[in-house]
């Protein structure tokens, strides 16, 4: 069985302990299944300064209005791979 679950959601940049910046994926609202309590994410590459970060966001918030995920569950029910086990 496959699940889409669609936000509206908000961009924003955020620094990692290690000094690093990620975009992070909000929901506003409430947000179904899969996304909600729950937070997506993208790491920045290291050479990316804070301002930079800050741009990324607004061009992201500018041209996304939803963020989507697909889950899949095997046939007897249970998810197919854990998100760990896929690295």
């Amino acid at each position: 069985m496959t699940y889409t679950h669609r936000a509206k959601v908000h961009f924003r940049a955020v620094d990692n302990t290690d000094g690093s910046f990620w975009i992070i994926c909000e929901p506003q609202g409430e947000a179904p299944g899969a996304l909600a309590e729950r937070f997506i994410g993208f790491d920045l590459r290291k050479s990316v300064t804070m301002q930079e970060a800050d741009s990324i966001a607004a061009l992201v918030r500018e041209k996304c209005t939803h963020v989507s995920i697909t889950t899949f569950e095997a046939k007897d029910g249970a998810r197919e791979v854990p998100n760990d086990a896929r690295r």
